[in-house]
């Protein structure tokens, strides 16, 4: 990490770094790209699309916890520090309440309500901690496959449910289904039914 901070602001790639510090031996150079993966997790290092590696500025990421709205967009809210706002492309698969970190971009934007006052906006690149474990909503019972719609509406997400993990739920059914998967770009999340609750005019449901 010294080695890319002291040449801040500038970007280096990872042999050409490794060579620098004279790393040799395989087991050194094994142990070097390890730890550049690990400072990436940690938002101290970027990895740049060249392929080359920088250190962040100590002020150019926050942590905190995820919030959604109705129509996608959402807030990360900070222990201390502005909400920041939450583009629908930049939410990176967080769902609502999850524990995140963001990478701050720059100038403000006044976000969805207007006002004079904007708000720093940013991009998720990291997923820390998981809210969602088990989801209410309504079984769809399709051919192949089945779906549960999260009640919640600021849970935008369908969860998939394959065939053998749905206790003879019928479409229509409310139920309770538990994360086994966490979504993916350009794919959902993946449960199991682990409870019906009941259908449409049933007592008390």
């Amino acid at each position: 990490l010294s080695f890319y901070r002291d040449i801040m602001p500038d970007a280096y790639y990872p042999d050409d770094a490794a060579y620098m510090l004279g790393l040799k031996r395989s087991e050194d150079l094994n142990t070097f790209f390890l730890d550049l993966q690990q400072l990436v997790d940690e938002g101290k290092l970027e990895k740049l699309d060249s392929g080359y590696y920088k250190a962040v500025a100590h002020n150019s990421y926050v942590e905190g916890i995820y919030k959604e709205s109705r129509d996608q967009f959402g807030f990360v809210i900070q222990l201390e520090g502005e909400d920041v706002f939450i583009a629908p492309e930049d939410r990176n698969t967080a769902m609502n309440n999850d524990k995140v970190r963001v990478h701050l971009m720059k100038g403000m934007r006044k976000g969805p309500f207007g006002g004079r006052k904007g708000h720093p906006s940013g991009t998720i690149v990291a997923i820390l901690e998981r809210a969602n474990t088990d989801i209410v909503g309504t079984f769809d019972l399709q051919k192949k496959c089945a779906f549960v719609m999260p009640d919640d509406e600021r849970l935008h997400t369908d969860i998939y449910v394959d065939l053998k993990q749905t206790m003879g739920a019928r479409s229509g059914a409310k139920v309770r289904v538990h994360i086994t998967k966490w979504p993916e770009e350009n794919r959902l999340p993946e449960g199991q039914i682990e409870e019906i609750l009941g259908y449409k005019g049933d007592v008390g449901l």
